[in-house]
C-alpha cells in the first residue's frame, strides 16, 4: 500500500498503474490498464488459490493511489456478497452489487454503455476522442471507470436473450470503451464453460492473470497451450501475462497478502482522505432490491433512478454545507 504522503496523488490521465506484489527478481510488479494494448483483463484461479485476495489488493491499491476524481469503480459479485461487502462505503464505488442477479448485471452493463455514449458526446465539442486528450485540453481530471465482475460466468449460465445481450454490450465496452477510459476485469474460478464469452471479447483481454488451477483453466485464461498456472503450487502465486497470453510473456508474481484487518484499516484511511468531500454513496444491489421496483419499472429504470437519487442527494448536501458569500 502507498505511504500516506503518496495517497491520492496518482493521475489516471494516461492509465492506471497498480502494484500487486513481487516478481521473481524481487522487484515490485505493477499492473497497467489503459496503456498500449492493455485495457481489459481476465483473472482465473481455483478456490483457495488467492484470487479473492488479488481482487482486494487491486481495489485497495487503486483506492489509496487515486482519488474518486481519477477512478470510479463498479463492483459486481455473483457469489454470496462476501467479496465486495466492505466496499459499499468506498468513495470511489459507484455501484456495488452483492449476491448479484443476472438482471442487475445486465442493467449495469446497459448503464455503462450509456455512459460510454455520454462520454463521446462530452469529448466531441472539445475536438478529442480519447480521455487522455480530453484531460489535456480541459486541464481537469476525468475519472476512468473500472468494472469488476467476480464469477462472471453466471452471467452466461443460460443460453438466453439476456446472455446474448450481455455478451454484445461487453463486446462493445471492451472494443470501444478503452478510448473513453472504461476498463473491464472479468474474474472466475471456472472460465471454461462452453459459450462463456465470444472470441472477440476474449481477444480484448490484453491482461491475463491466473493463479493455481488446472491445465484447462490455465489455457482458458492465459491462452491455448499456456499451462503455466497449473504448475503453480504456492497460494498467492500468479502467472501474469500482458502479451495476449503468449507464453514468453508470462511473469510469475507473488501477490501481496492483504488480511481482512489490514484491508479494513486501509479502508478507514481512504475514508479519512475523503472526510472533507461529499462523494455520492454507492448504489448497492442485493437480491432483495427487486422489492424497490415500481410498477412497470425495469431493472435498468431502477438503476438509473437510484443513481439519479444518489446524485441529487449529493448535490443537495453540498449546497446545504456551502458557506454563504458575504454581500
Amino acid at each position: 500500500m502507498p505511504p500516506p504522503e503518496q495517497r491520492w496523488t496518482g493521475s489516471s490521465r494516461d492509465g492506471l498503474d497498480i502494484p500487486i506484489g513481487l516478481d521473481s527478481t524481487g522487484a515490485v510488479h505493477r499492473l497497467q490498464l489503459g496503456r498500449g494494448v492493455i485495457h481489459h483483463g481476465l483473472l482465473g484461479g481455483a478456490p483457495g488459490s488467492g484470487k479473492s485476495n488479488l481482487l482486494h489488493v487491486l481495489i485497495m491499491q487503486l483506492a489509496l493511489t487515486y482519488s474518486p476524481d481519477e477512478v470510479e469503480l463498479y463492483l459486481l459479485d455473483f457469489r454470496e456478497g462476501v467479496e465486495f461487502q466492505d466496499y459499499v462505503s468506498l468513495p470511489h464505488a459507484r455501484v456495488v452489487a452483492l449476491e448479484s442477479e443476472r438482471e442487475f448485471a445486465l442493467s449495469i452493463l446497459e448503464r455503462l454503455k450509456a455512459e460510454m455514449t455520454a462520454r463521446g458526446d462530452r469529448f466531441r465539442p472539445a475536438g478529442v476522442q480519447l480521455l487522455a486528450d480530453y484531460v489535456g485540453v480541459t486541464g481537469r481530471p476525468f475519472p476512468r471507470i473500472l468494472l469488476i465482475i467476480d464469477e462472471f460466468q453466471v452471467l452466461f449460465s443460460e443460453e438466453d436473450a439476456l446472455a446474448r445481450q450481455a455478451s454484445g454490450i461487453l463486446d462493445s465496452l471492451t472494443r470501444l470503451g478503452r478510448g473513453f477510459g472504461i476498463h473491464v476485469l472479468l474474474s472466475s474460478q471456472t472460465p471454461t464453460i462452453s459459450g462463456l464469452y465470444s472470441r472477440t471479447l476474449y481477444e480484448q483481454m490484453g491482461l491475463r492473470m491466473a493463479l493455481r488451477c488446472t491445465p484447462m483453466v490455465s489455457q482458458a485464461v492465459l491462452g491455448d497451450g499456456n499451462v503455466a498456472a497449473s504448475q503453480l503450487s504456492q497460494v498467492g502465486r500468479a502467472i501474469v501475462n500482458d502479451g495476449l497470453g503468449v507464453s514468453h510473456q508470462n511473469r510469475e508474481v507473488q501477490v501481496a497478502l492483504l488480511p481482512a484487518a489490514e484491508r479494513r484499516a486501509a479502508l478507514a484511511a481512504v475514508r479519512t482522505l475523503a472526510h472533507a468531500r461529499s462523494d455520492p454513496a454507492a448504489v448497492t444491489f442485493t437480491a432483495v432490491s427487486y422489492t424497490h421496483l415500481r410498477a412497470h419499472e425495469t431493472v435498468l429504470d431502477l438503476v438509473c433512478r437510484l443513481l439519479l437519487e444518489k446524485n441529487n442527494t449529493h448535490k443537495e448536501s453540498a449546497a446545504n454545507t456551502r458557506t454563504p458569500v458575504d454581500s
